[in-house]
Parts: C-alpha cells; structure tokens; sequence
C-alpha cells in the first residue's frame, strides 16, 4: 500500500475540518452516543440472492411521533450523507458513504419486511440520526447550510447521483457495510465484537483518524458518580468498600485497542458495556485514578468496525477514489449495479418526505446513524 503523506497545509485544514463536536451536541441529552452503524444481523447469509421486485423506497418510523415517513432510494441516501458527513469533506468521501449507507440501510429494510416487527408500524427501520426528521427536507438543508446551501447541495447531488443505483457486494450479496465515525487508529473485526466473522469486517490502519478533531476525548467521574451509572447498568455490580478496589489488573484489549474485558467491582464488563453505561464515545480507553476521581480517555468514536468517515475523509484528501476507500475498509467486496435500479434515473432535485401517521410507539429501535459532524458554518 502507498505511504499516506499530507502536506502541512491539508492536513492543517483537513484537522480543522474534520472536528466533531463535543459530546452529546446534536442529541437529547439523556442519550447515549450511539454508534454509526449497528451490528448485522447474522441470520442474513452471504451468497447470491434475488432481487425482490419491489419500489426502491425506504420507509422510516419516528418513534418520538409514531409518523412513518417515505423516501425515494436516492432522497433517502443523499439526506443520509449529508446528516453524516461535514459539507467540506471530499466527493470521493461522499460517494463511499453514500454507498454504505444504502448498503447497509437495504439489507436492514430487506430484513425486515421479510419478517416485520410489529413495533415498526410498516416502517423498514426507526430513527435514523438525531436530526431526523427535520435534515431529512430541502428546507432542512437549508437551515443547516445558510449561505451555502445551493454549494453544499449540488456538491452532495452530484456524488449521489454518480453512484445511485449501485451497492457494495460480497460474493455477489449486499454487504453489511457497518461504518462509524473516527476509529483508534485500526478499525475494529465485527467478529471481536459481535461473534461472527464476516470476511470483509476485519480489521485494517486508520491513521488518518488521530488528525480528526474529537478523536480524543476525556470523562471525569467522582466516586459516587462512577458508582451510581456502573450500578445503574443492571449487570450485578455492587462497588462497596474503599475507591481505590474497584478496578482490578490491566484490561484486556484487543489487537486495536479496544476493550474486551475489565474486571469493576468484581464483575467482569466488556468495553462496550462501560462504554454506555458512561456515555463514553468508543471502547477503547485508558481509566486512571486519582484519589475519588477516575478520568476515562477516550480514542475514536463509535464501535470501530468497517469504514471510519474520518479516515475515508483523509483517504479522499490523499487523491483515494471511492472504490479505493471501500476496498480499504471493506476488503473483498466490489462495487457492482443494484439490478431493479439499472435504468433508475436520478431526480434533479429530491421530494419533500412523504408522512404516513401511525399508532405511537414506546418501543425504541436504537439504529446506528446519528449526526457526528455539524454542518460548517
């Protein structure tokens, strides 16, 4: 692989850039950081699959309203990408997230109207990021851009349209291209984390996410604060006795930093679970004491598996195409034609959400988009 090597200036302007902003901007407050994308579904098995003849719409549930709302295919992908990425990152980087998201989002839609949970009301999925649904509109576009809202929309329309209608495949299935904000330098293997192998969510270098703005990040808790959200946690952990106790030897880590298993107050967590019961933005971290206060530090955000949208961003920088990024974060899959989409003919400009009320629901499907990067100025 060629040496990755940034002049001063773009890798000043690409830090810059590339921030993402401080924890819990751009989500309720009580919610914790959730992952870019979640882990696939294991029952979905790789191979050749037909087509269903059936309209490229996704239907999404707001679960805060009970309204279902649906989009074209590409309506769908273009307000996706532009709630996940900064306007300022390059088209290579763009098209490659455009080509996750409807990957991702399609097995996921497939999944489900196979076998429809009722709590979907007829939606393929809920809640896709925080600014759902208000970013997902013209208007809302606007709102978020100002100024340079006619910019920033034709620069999103055209890496769109360049790949509307093709998907990421693996031995001729869509792949499940999980993907996440910035990794800790090496993404995550989907099989540390979630137990199965898939051949294309190995881990691979990321260095471009250490120049990302918010790859560290740091949390301080009290004695009584960490005791409170541990125990809060449901897993059994009852930390009594002196402060100093409760974290017992070294974490165990994986290849990539992230933590697998620390022993707290007697019981064994994995990284992912003191990763939400803190708030903290990924599993890897480095816990210290001093005296009634831990301090987590914190690399990367998100689970870590497949791509990075920092490092793909730092690919695109480099002079990396779209199908170089995929091949990087994805090893083994390929960039081929959605069948039912061959003829499809992008819209000049995308419609307005189409609202479907339902019966509210209680039930919250906590799925993997949010918006990590606020807009630029």
């Amino acid at each position: 692989m060629k040496q990755w090597a940034l002049p001063a200036a773009v890798l000043y302007l690409l830090c810059l850039l590339a921030a993402v902003p401080g924890m819990g901007a751009g989500r309720p407050a009580d919610e914790t950081p959730p992952d870019s994308s979640g882990a696939p579904d294991t029952s979905a098995q790789d191979g050749p699959e037909t087509p269903a003849p059936v309209k490229d719409a996704f239907r999404v549930l707001d679960t805060k309203t009970g309204t279902v709302y649906t989009f074209s295919g590409r309506d769908f992908v273009l307000f996706t990408a532009a709630a996940e990425l900064y306007p300022t990152f390059g088209a290579e980087a763009i098209k490659a997230q455009a080509l996750a998201t409807y990957s991702y989002y399609s097995v996921l839609r497939r999944q489900n109207r196979a076998d429809p949970p009722p709590e979907l009301a007829g939606a393929d999925f809920a809640n896709v990021p925080s600014t759902f649904p208000g970013s997902y509109s013209l208007e809302g576009l606007r709102q978020r851009w100002g100024d340079r809202y006619e910019e920033y929309l034709q620069k999103f329309e055209t890496a769109v349209d360049a790949v509307y209608g093709q998907q990421i495949l693996y031995n001729g299935s869509t792949a499940h291209t999980v993907y996440h904000a910035i990794s800790p330098g090496r993404t995550e293997a989907a099989e540390t984390l979630w137990g199965y192998p898939y051949p294309y969510l190995t881990a691979v270098d990321s260095p471009g996410d250490a120049l990302a703005g918010g790859y560290l990040s740091q949390m301080t808790f009290s004695a009584a604060e960490l005791k409170k959200a541990l125990e809060a946690a449901g897993n059994g952990t009852v930390l009594t006795g002196p402060a100093d106790r409760w974290l017992e030897g070294q974490p165990e880590r994986s290849p990539s930093g992230t933590v697998l298993r620390i022993r707290i107050g007697g019981t064994d967590w994995t990284g992912m679970q003191v990763r939400k019961a803190l708030r903290l933005r990924s599993a890897c971290f480095e816990v210290t004491r001093d005296g009634e206060q831990f301090t987590f530090a914190v690399k990367g955000y998100g689970h870590g598996v497949g791509l990075s949208q920092c490092g793909a961003a730092y690919m695109a920088a480099q002079g990396a195409d779209c199908a170089a990024i995929l091949q990087h974060y994805y090893p083994g899959t390929a960039i081929g034609p959605v069948p039912e989409l061959k003829q499809a003919q992008a819209a000049a400009r995308p419609s307005a959400p189409v609202g479907e009320k339902t019966k509210p629901s209680a039930w919250y499907l906590r799925l993997p988009l949010t918006a990590l990067f606020r807009p630029a100025p």
